[in-house]
């Protein structure tokens, strides 16, 4: 097959173009997979807002893969299969709705109450590792990686901690979180 020099040109400049692509996806999946913690499993997260997105961060930063549900469905979430774990944020509302869909199906890990400064955590899975520090990011955050840690603890036993924030922002919502396994 004879290419003139025309086609060799046009075909030379679109290979070369896709080269930096290819191998910058390439490099891109290597750096993922050489230094990713190793997968514990999926987590079903709830929220739609940026607490829930950087909740979703300290999951991953612990190893497990948190899949995104959006807003909090407890019908939704009736339909998960057993043993599945689930985490985010709620209101008032979706906390009582979620506790009374887990009685016989499911178990409550942790609660959590989220006011400006101030953090009020239970957990049912045993004693609380570290305050919810905001040195290395968002108390969001450190809070996924306090509810991976709690979901791969075997304790039990009833467990509150109460945090407080120096310098945080005033504001005057409030913010619900959960970890529950069903």
């Amino acid at each position: 097959m004879r290419l003139t020099r025309r086609q060799l040109l046009k075909n030379g400049l679109l290979m070369g173009s896709a080269v930096p692509l290819s191998l910058g996806a390439a490099w891109a999946g290597g750096q993922g997979a050489s230094d990713a913690a190793p997968r514990k499993g999926r987590i079903s997260l709830y929220g739609v807002d940026r607490s829930a997105t950087e909740l979703g961060l300290g999951l991953r930063q612990q190893g497990w893969e948190p899949h995104y549900e959006g807003r909090l469905d407890p019908l939704a979430l009736h339909a998960l299969p057993a043993g599945t774990l689930a985490t985010g944020f709620t209101d008032e509302a979706g906390l009582t709705l979620l506790t009374s869909l887990l009685a016989g199906r499911g178990r409550v890990l942790a609660l959590g109450r989220h006011e400006a400064g101030r953090h009020r955590l239970l957990s049912h899975r045993g004693p609380l590792a570290a305050p919810l520090a905001v040195e290395a990011g968002s108390w969001q955050a450190a809070l996924g990686r306090e509810y991976a840690r709690l979901a791969m603890a075997d304790g039990s036993g009833r467990h509150a901690g109460r945090f407080r924030r120096p310098g945080a922002a005033v504001a005057n919502a409030t913010e619900l979180s959960f970890l529950v396994r069903l």
